[in-house]
């Protein structure tokens, strides 16, 4: 699980790389205070094409992930930053 701490350090990375083009946070539980600070982050990355959030949730442990009701603030933060993304 991307916890609120490992989220703001790699929301951090994301902001100042501009090599990386595909990031694949799948089965890693982005909880909803992570998903808003990479979603924030990802507002300014152009070199990124590729960016994988699948599973949406982690449904061995309950735990709630991007996507699921529990964190729909951080799920709408992606969606919105998203839709002025012109290389993702």
């Amino acid at each position: 699980k991307i916890g609120p701490e490992g989220g703001a350090a790699f929301a951090s990375a994301l902001q100042r790389n501009r090599t990386l083009r595909t990031l694949d946070l799948g089965d890693n539980r982005v909880g909803d205070q992570s998903a808003t600070l990479l979603a924030n982050a990802l507002r300014g990355t152009t070199s990124l094409s590729s960016l994988q959030l699948q599973p949406l949730n982690d449904l061995h442990s309950g735990t709630p992930g991007l996507g699921h009701p529990a964190s729909i603030s951080g799920f709408s933060a992606v969606t919105n930053i998203l839709k002025g993304n012109r290389t993702l």
